[in-house]
């Protein structure tokens, strides 16, 4: 199938009949409201209704579709509502409730305009962590939509020092642009263009908002920060504005005390995970209270994360974005700490002295092989 096609269409096409699938696409390429059920599929096609059934209900595992069973005339199908209910008579054919009781009709709708398509996403972990996240995450993410959808998982390796130095901050961002660029050119390569929506973590989200900086051809789709590190001051609605990001969101955590303590270390950096951006409207927020830096990911809340917050805001048209939100506590804008110009200086005397101290271990270990030498020799001259 045309890689226009949804993500899902390829896999379902292997099981249910192409006339099947064309009625449903043809559906769902419709803008605004919608309402179907097996009944309707099965007039237009030569499915069975259990075939269509089947079908409606795997549009609704992967969120395309919401299943809902409501009251409807029993000899004209028609739904009930309450003012008909009251009048004990269908309002389009006239049928007593007494003759012909109601029954139960399952449906699936769409509410407003029509989903978006997850066509592949980049996942981009932190500075202490290798990301084993990433891969539960990809086996997750084809969980919750039912059929693969690429996974580009972008490890930098663990680094611990490298964070708090600015030319290694460079090193790394550079060498996430050259990584970005060249899964996009492997993307056209196949016919398959696209930007790809991007997951990130701690360091991970301040590479990528650096990435977007620096790069003004780099272009993404959606955005998902956890335990972000970015400044809230962050121009997002730049990015936005550009069209070089699709969506911004930011999931922080209440208990994040690591990204309060960012800009003291990592220079144009901040608590955006734990307080949010200062651009509200721009940037949509979900709020975890007891959450701290990397809960997002553990065994107990990445399905919660991903099934409960990830999976709408990739899927739901842009103009529902906003009813996602459920920001924290609205505070006055953020402005860096004064403090933060103090940390450059620190960090320099702390390198130092860490620099002297590795060095008296060096050669302290290098006199204890030499004087442990001697005394060998001593002894067997003895």
């Amino acid at each position: 199938m045309s890689e226009s096609l949804p993500y899902w269409a390829p896999t379902l096409a292997k099981v249910f009949s192409d006339d099947l699938i064309r009625m449903v696409l043809a559906l769902l390429a419709q803008d605004g409201p919608l309402q179907i059920d097996a009944e309707d599929l099965t007039a237009e096609t030569t499915a069975s209704t259990v075939e269509a059934e089947a079908l409606l209900k795997e549009l609704a595992k992967i969120h395309v579709l919401v299943e809902r069973t409501t009251l409807v005339c029993g000899q004209c199908k028609e739904p009930i509502n309450e003012d008909t209910k009251r009048i004990g008579r269908c309002s389009t054919c006239e049928t007593s409730f007494d003759e012909v009781s109601p029954v139960l009709k399952t449906v699936y709708y769409r509410s407003g305009s029509r989903s978006r398509d997850v066509q592949w996403v980049v996942t981009i972990h932190g500075m202490n962590t290798r990301g084993g996240w990433q891969q539960e995450f990809a086996w997750q993410l084809a969980q919750v939509y039912g059929y693969s959808v690429p996974v580009a998982v972008y490890k930098y390796g663990r680094i611990a020092v490298s964070p708090l130095l600015q030319f290694r901050q460079w090193k790394y961002r550079d060498r996430l642009i050259a990584e970005l660029r060249r899964l996009q050119r492997k993307r056209a390569d196949h016919m398959r263009t696209g930007p790809p929506d991007v997951i990130a973590h701690s360091f991970g989200t301040w590479l990528l908002a650096q990435a977007l900086l620096k790069d003004e051809n780099l272009v993404v789709g959606r955005i998902i920060l956890t335990g972000s590190i970015v400044r809230p001051d962050f121009n997002w609605r730049a990015l936005i504005d550009a069209s070089r990001v699709e969506a911004v969101l930011c999931h922080s955590g209440g208990r994040d005390r690591w990204v309060r303590a960012a800009q003291f270390g990592i220079p144009m950096s901040g608590p955006s995970g734990h307080r949010g951006f200062n651009d509200r409207t721009s940037v949509a927020h979900v709020h975890e209270p007891e959450f701290s830096h990397s809960d997002f990911f553990d065994e107990r809340d990445l399905s919660r994360s991903l099934n409960g917050v990830w999976a709408s805001f990739l899927t739901v048209p842009q103009a529902e974005i906003a009813l996602l939100n459920s920001p924290p506590e609205q505070r006055e804008s953020w402005r860096p700490s004064r403090l933060r110009n103090a940390t450059p200086f620190l960090k320099v005397v702390l390198l130092g002295i860490g620099g002297i101290l590795i060095g008296v271990v060096i050669v302290a270990l290098l006199l204890g092989v030499r004087d442990l030498t001697g005394y060998s020799v001593h002894l067997i001259s003895q």
